[in-house]
């Protein structure tokens, strides 16, 4: 009696992608025999272990052409039909291969243009930063800027007012030049409480060695030039303090009751002081003392053409050269280019 199973395995051979990739295989067994395959179990033991054989070697065949492939690449549609047939206890293999299916025409390639960069991230609304400005720079003075300012202060006979000028040569030395002045007439004499400061009205003081009063002047002028190297102790630093030295150069022109007095002096100069900035703008206070006179020097009228704007520069005595009351106290408010 011949009796005939048939055994369709899909997807039983090799682990995980192997299974994609291996071709669906159709196993058909044919035990012939006299006995029924079913009601014998001697047969039907050796029939089943010849299948599993066979079974295990066409699962290492198709492990092996697997390994050639990509796992996933392409998935294999052809059937494979494997008819084992037990005769007698020994088994016949027959493999038939279904026609695989048809192959798919090629495609023209289609021509894709490649995309465009993408855009470059934009700031998070809100947080956009402003263009920064002149005026926004930073609180400190430093190598290569400018500063220049206006200054003031007061003595005895009202005030006096000037500009000063500093470039930096590096972030602590800058060069100063800085001139001032200041007019009075008699009737000012007095009126100020600064007795002390640039105390032109105290003869002896500074060049000039004649007193000013109300009742002996008319009307006066001076004026005050200083060129000083200046050290910036503080770099990078809102509080500025300083220290500088140099030379300065002094005038005066005083018209008294019955006659006028011209000439000035050159002196040194010690000075400190220290400045406040913020941003572009600072402002400070300036200290200069002007202990040695080096020099003075008068202008006297010369009558002999009839002129009285005529005048020679003649050397003039000088008593002391050191005097520790001549100095100059005033504020200065400016910008920094």
């Amino acid at each position: 009696m011949k009796t005939r199973a048939l055994l369709t395995c899909l997807s039983l051979f090799g682990p995980g992608g192997a299974w994609a990739a291996s071709p669906p295989v159709e196993v058909e067994v044919v035990v012939d025999g006299d006995d029924d395959f079913f009601e014998a179990p001697a047969p039907k033991k050796a029939a089943r272990s010849n299948a599993e054989r066979a079974m295990d070697e066409l699962e290492a065949e198709e492990q092996v052409r697997a390994g050639s492939k990509s796992d996933g690449a392409n998935v294999n549609t052809n059937t494979q039909v494997v008819k084992v047939v037990v005769v007698g206890g020994e088994q016949q293999n027959k493999a038939e291969v279904a026609p695989a299916a048809a192959e798919v025409a090629p495609q023209p390639a289609v021509a894709v243009a490649p995309l465009p960069p993408p855009p470059a991230p934009s700031p998070p609304a809100g947080k956009v930063e402003a263009q920064r400005d002149w005026w926004d720079t930073d609180s400190f003075v430093k190598e290569g800027e400018f500063m220049i300012s206006g200054l003031g202060g007061g003595h005895s006979a009202g005030g006096f007012a000037g500009m000063t000028g500093e470039g930096m040569a590096t972030d602590q030395l800058g060069l100063r030049l800085s001139g001032m002045g200041t007019a009075f007439t008699g009737d000012m004499v007095g009126i100020g409480k600064l007795n002390g400061n640039f105390d032109i009205l105290k003869g002896g003081v500074w060049a000039n060695q004649r007193p000013v009063t109300r009742n002996n002047v008319e009307e006066g002028f001076a004026f005050l030039f200083d060129g000083s190297l200046v050290l910036h102790m503080l770099p990078h630093s809102m509080i500025d303090p300083y220290v500088s030295a140099g030379l300065a150069l002094y005038g005066y022109d005083i018209k008294f009751e019955d006659r006028t007095d011209r000439g000035g002096a050159g002196y040194t100069r010690l000075g400190a002081g220290a400045n406040i900035h913020f941003s572009r703008f600072f402002a400070g206070i300036d200290i200069g003392w002007y202990p040695v006179e080096l020099f003075r020097y008068t202008l006297e009228e010369r009558n002999d053409r009839g002129r009285d704007d005529d005048f020679e520069i003649q050397g003039a005595k000088i008593d002391d050269r050191f005097v520790a009351e001549r100095y100059v106290a005033s504020l200065h408010v400016g910008l920094r280019f």
